[in-house]
């Protein structure tokens, strides 16, 4: 008897287990539509858009820039965008014209100084039948730096550290293929003409920068070429020109090389400096639209 009472209670308990289930299973069910799938998950690497997403709106196709990126304001002129306070410009005019430091902090502009109207670089321009400045061969529009701008007389020594930064893009060359894009020039303490120190030449045919460093103070005297290759018209890239305590350090793209030019020649301790930037074109045969023209996006001198 005892079995039979055990057992029917069994069966009472796996009766309602079964109905139980039955019911979780009718409210489960009652909850999910028969058709519905399990949600989709998507990872990085998925192309699909889950379609409940709206499609962004396709962008406008537009060519890749062939400028480098700039923040500089293409509606201003150059004294607006880069700091020219303590320039002046010659312009390859008849006369070889300058251009004083207050008109171009002022907004001066021309055919051969201008802000490029695609990317607001400051652009110099010079035909290779410009104006030449006295005693050379060769055309220019050149920023000539002046540390005060009432005086070309007042610049700096091969004592202590002056540095010149600038990030530019040589877009045109002449049919020799060189135009001079930096320089160190010396100058005598009375402000009379010197050698320059070192003259920073792009050679589209040799695809280099080429630095003409002088072997000595005296003018006419050989240049030392120290040549960074793999340079292309159209790229822009980053130069600086730095003198230390008499010795001479050039770097482009992150490369340096460098001279120690007062040791070479003690007679540039006689000398004092200044910095140049623009195009200098070492060309003198063409017609007007033969020429050089540089782009630049940064410039900057400090003296200490």
């Amino acid at each position: 008897m005892m079995t039979h009472s055990v057992q029917r209670k069994r069966s009472s308990l796996m009766a309602a287990l079964a109905v139980t289930l039955l019911l979780t299973a009718g409210c489960s069910a009652s909850q999910q539509p028969a058709s519905a799938k399990p949600a989709a998950t998507t990872t990085p690497s998925d192309k699909s858009v889950a379609a409940s997403t709206p499609a962004p709106a396709a962008p406008t196709a537009t060519p890749a820039p062939a400028n480098p990126p700039s923040s500089l304001d293409r509606s201003k002129p150059p004294g607006s965008n880069i700091d020219l306070s303590h320039w002046k410009l010659t312009l390859p005019l008849e006369k070889a014209t300058d251009i004083s430091t207050a008109d171009l902090v002022k907004g001066y502009s021309s055919d051969y100084f201008y802000t490029d109207p695609q990317d607001g670089a400051m652009t110099f321009w010079s035909p290779v039948v410009g104006g030449k400045t006295a005693n050379t061969e060769y055309p220019r529009s050149e920023l000539r730096e002046m540390m005060n701008p009432s005086s070309s007389k007042v610049n700096w020594t091969w004592q202590g550290t002056h540095i010149e930064n600038a990030r530019e893009m040589v877009t045109q060359v002449p049919s020799s293929g060189r135009v001079v894009v930096m320089q160190i020039h010396g100058i005598t303490t009375a402000g009379g003409d010197a050698a320059p120190l070192v003259k920073v030449e792009y050679d589209d045919k040799k695809k280099a920068i080429d630095c003409l460093v002088k072997s000595s103070s005296k003018t006419g005297d050989k240049d030392i070429h120290y040549t960074f290759n793999g340079y292309d018209l159209n790229k822009a890239y980053d130069g600086q020109l730095k003198v230390v305590d008499g010795v001479l350090s050039m770097t482009f793209n992150g490369v340096t090389k460098t001279v120690n030019f007062v040791e070479q020649d003690p007679n540039w301790k006689t000398l004092n400096f200044y910095f140049k930037a623009g195009v200098y074109v070492q060309d003198n045969q063409g017609d007007k639209n033969e020429g050089g023209r540089v782009k630049i996006y940064k410039l900057d001198v400090s003296h200490s």
